[in-house]
């Protein structure tokens, strides 16, 4: 369904899943993601000592990082208004489970 909806908006004809990802992860990093959170979200293995060591599952960080992939792709499919796309980030919704008003998320510090 996202495959088809970025295909249709975009006029991208030969947009793959897999393509999705690659764009996902990307976008991820650009948006302040730490790179072993974004592999924890592409339910990519640990390789070496982090595999042994770090059983973490990074939940909040996880959540927090699809809120801002979600936010990010409102604002580029134009579901946001446009004077929340002049160049700033858009606010972001609360994560499910978090109160609004309590101090950031994990990705923010």
């Amino acid at each position: 369904m996202a495959a088809a909806l970025v295909r249709a908006r975009a006029d991208l004809a030969g947009l793959r899943p897999h393509d999705l990802r690659r764009m996902c992860a990307t976008r991820l990093n650009t948006l302040g993601v730490l790179p072993h959170i974004t592999e924890k979200i592409l339910n990519h293995t640990m390789q070496g000592v982090m595999a042994v060591y770090n059983r973490a599952d990074y939940e909040a960080e996880r959540i927090e990082a699809m809120q801002r992939w979600a936010d990010e792709l409102d604002r580029v499919l134009g579901a946001i208004p446009r004077e929340k796309a002049s160049g700033e980030m858009p606010e972001r919704r609360s994560a499910p489970g978090s109160v609004p008003g309590c101090a950031p998320g994990p990705l923010d510090q």
